[in-house]
């Protein structure tokens, strides 16, 4: 999709390039205009002259005047025809068919008190009707009995005309290249501190830490980075009075379950047979309760605490670690003749194995209580253009909707049909992820499909 710069620099380009056309236009239409106007001038002089030589029977001595002037760019027609129709007097550049028939006429009267019509028909020597001429018809002498025509070549004035075209156009051509390009260096100037805003929220992430950075000048995006930090501070406010919620609660009620867990396997002892099928039920609840206790403890200690990857870090065999818990779910996955597909290759990660193996055998175990028996679950292993290790795990389930897969990271959450389960799996794969410096996110093609990335470690060695 098109940057802002680009469209407004494509909206500038357009909104000059249709003022300079109209501008052009006018400029065009106004020469246009001033050049008729002179050649009508021209022309109401030839019919004075030729009117003159009329009375004095002279009209051979105006087509030898007008001879002597010939050039390539002063090129005059005469044609002077008698009461009878005779040819009176006519130019050799004059076609035998005469100077008409009229393309459009145009009646002018001149100060004088002389008519004359006017008219533009194509040159007779043009071979593809480019140039024209403009004639000038009058009828002149005793009882206007002579019809006078004479023209004049409009080659010149074409030929400006078409030069000043083709500068405009060029110059109209430049001067919207040059605006667009001021405008999308302008826009780039003035969208900078947006740009900033969006790397630094795109740093943030999850994180609790850091603000929109702020140019200082007091403009609108000043103000909407300082409107910007408000909202991050109330939003890390309120995840920070939830998560401190969450973990006081947590560690609250662990050593209540510890306790209540001790008291129960003492009553078990010592109950008689018909109470211990509810004693071992409370139990069961109990363990149940610790064990979303912990992971909430776990979640909470992830997010609050990164992990710290030193110098002696080793590289971990990512293919490896993935296989073997697919080998550990082989037999829940066999007992519902469900097929595993693996497409593994060897890969190395900077890590943690033990929260990594927890991520991933989290996604696994979400896929394998959503997937039907008699389905199949699909795990690969492989590089991305980025070169980064990409973790995919497709099942066959029923698959995500829009909204579910917008909230399934979130705590708790849990509408996706299948086995219930703490709901905090797939948080706690997400936030171990992250820690990693890596990405966790859900797709719906068909069943649901996860997709875990992390940064590419290379082997060490030569």
């Amino acid at each position: 999709m098109p940057n802002i710069r680009w469209r407004i620099g494509l909206f500038v380009f357009l909104a000059v390039g249709v003022l300079q056309v109209a501008v052009a236009g006018f400029v065009l239409a106004r020469l246009s205009a001033v050049q008729t106007k002179e050649v009508d001038r021209l022309l109401s002089e030839l019919l004075v002259d030729a009117e003159m030589l009329i009375a004095h029977t002279e009209a051979g001595r105006m087509l030898h005047s007008q001879a002597q002037h010939h050039s390539k760019w002063n090129e005059t027609f005469i044609d002077v025809i008698g009461p009878d129709g005779q040819i009176v007097a006519r130019s050799p550049n004059v076609p035998p068919d005469g100077l008409g028939p009229e393309t459009f006429s145009e009646h002018i009267t001149t100060r004088s008190g002389m008519h004359y019509t006017v008219w533009d028909r194509v040159h007779p020597r043009s071979r593809k009707g480019h140039v024209r001429i403009r004639v000038a018809e009058a009828q002149l002498g005793p009882d206007h009995q002579f019809i006078v025509r004479v023209a004049r070549t409009l080659k010149p004035y074409q030929k400006t005309y078409w030069r000043l075209r083709e500068q405009l156009a060029w110059a109209m051509l430049i001067v919207s290249m040059f605006s667009a390009g001021g405008a999308a260096w302008v826009a780039r100037r003035s969208l900078t501190p947006i740009d900033a805003m969006a790397r630094r929220a795109a740093l943030l992430g999850h994180s609790l830490d850091g603000e929109m950075p702020r140019s200082g000048s007091g403009d609108e995006l000043d103000r909407l980075a300082a409107v910007l930090n408000q909202m991050l501070y109330r939003i890390r406010s309120e995840m920070m009075r939830v998560r401190r919620f969450s973990s006081d609660a947590a560690h609250g009620l662990r050593t209540p379950l510890t306790a209540l867990r001790g008291h129960l396997e003492l009553m078990l002892k010592d109950a008689p047979a018909a109470h211990s099928p509810r004693l071992e039920l409370a139990l069961d609840v109990v363990d149940e309760l610790t064990i979303l206790v912990n992971r909430l403890l776990l979640l909470e200690r992830i997010e609050s605490t990164p992990f710290d990857f030193g110098p002696d870090a080793k590289p971990i065999p990512f293919d490896e670690l993935v296989r073997d818990l697919v080998e550990a779910i082989g037999v829940l996955a066999d007992e519902r003749n469900i097929e595993l597909q693996l497409d593994l290759v060897p890969l190395l990660i900077l890590g943690e194995r033990q929260p990594l193996r927890e991520a991933v055998m989290n996604i696994l175990d979400n896929a394998l209580r959503h997937t039907p028996a008699g389905g199949w679950i699909r795990i690969s292993l492989s590089t991305t253009a980025e070169d980064e290790v990409e973790l995919a795990i497709e099942d066959s389930g029923p698959g995500l909707g829009p909204e579910q897969l917008e909230r399934v990271f979130e705590r708790f959450y849990s509408e996706r049909d299948g086995p219930p389960g703490t709901g905090l799996g797939l948080a706690i794969a997400k936030a171990t992820v992250e820690a990693h410096g890596g990405s966790l996110h859900a797709e719906s093609p068909s069943g649901a499909r996860f997709v875990l990335r992390l940064p590419r470690t290379r082997p060490l060695g030569p």
